[in-house]
């Protein structure tokens, strides 16, 4: 599976953990999208030696835990909305400079957002929070853009019109 570049295995209800040892055996992928299933535990911070992987498709499914603390170097989309992943947003991940999409909504995330975060302001375009009600804070400077997206921050104590 060493030249394996993609893999779509979306809406078959998968069931199960996801397997830490994937990690290093799928270090070639670019693209898993593995969104809507049932698929449950953590996120594998094994995953994260994916170094190659621009798309992560997670959402909608049963995983929980804290967010592994990454980062994905080439990472472009990251989609783990409708979970229930816990904690709060690891300050590695602002080390995502190609990150476009992130999307974290639906779950519980709690804590207040990296003031670091605010470095993906430069390549990020979509940024949602919402449904995080642990969630608090402000916007970190960098994220101004997102200050009038309804979406970013709807069902979280982050007041994204406030910029910190």
């Amino acid at each position: 599976m060493g030249r394996l570049r993609k893999l779509y295995l979306f809406g078959n209800q998968l069931s199960g953990p996801l397997s830490p040892e994937l990690g290093a055996s799928w270090a070639a992928l670019e693209d898993l999208q593995l969104y809507r299933n049932e698929l449950s535990g953590p996120l594998p911070p094994e995953w994260t030696k994916m170094g190659q992987l621009k798309r992560l498709y997670l959402f909608d499914n049963r995983l929980s835990g804290p967010l592994p603390p990454g980062p994905w170097p080439a990472m472009e989309h990251l989609q783990l909305a409708g979970n229930g992943f816990t904690g709060p947003v690891p300050p590695e991940w602002s080390a995502m400079a190609s990150l476009k999409v992130l999307n974290l909504g639906g779950n519980a995330l709690a804590g207040t957002l990296p003031a670091t975060s605010g470095a993906l302001g430069k390549s990020l375009q979509v940024l949602r929070l919402s449904d995080n009600p642990g969630l608090t804070g402000c916007l970190p400077s960098g994220l101004e853009r997102f200050k009038e997206d309804e979406d970013a921050c709807k069902g979280t104590g982050i007041e994204c019109n406030n910029i910190c």
